[in-house]
């Protein structure tokens, strides 16, 4: 599939709409070497430390390519074309200091 350069529209003449765009989403667990604190210079910003993604959430993400075989089967599909891992923000707050024993 050839994508333009807003990734809407295919290049090719008479085909322009003729795309499939699919997005896979995998939720992390908690890792501990990820945190969101107070900086210490500057309260009023937040200090990020992502150390990666956990195991659970890699093994996911590659699974995504088997994935999009079976939902492929039966179209005529001619190029995959992948933008790579992304993220999002996880939606829920620890409430507590101490992951382990925490309301998350």
């Amino acid at each position: 599939m050839a994508i333009g350069a807003n990734g809407a529209l295919r290049l090719e003449r008479g085909r322009w709409t003729e795309r499939l765009m699919l997005g896979f989403l995998f939720d992390d667990l908690p890792q501990e070497g990820n945190t969101v604190t107070v900086d210490p210079i500057n309260p009023r910003l937040a200090q990020v430390r992502f150390t990666g993604y956990s195991e659970y959430a890699q093994r996911g993400a590659d699974r995504v390519p088997q994935m999009i075989d079976r939902l492929a089967e039966a179209l005529p599909i001619e190029r995959i074309v992948s933008t790579g891992l992304g993220g999002h923000s996880c939606p829920y707050t620890r409430h507590g200091r101490d992951g382990r024993g925490s309301c998350n």
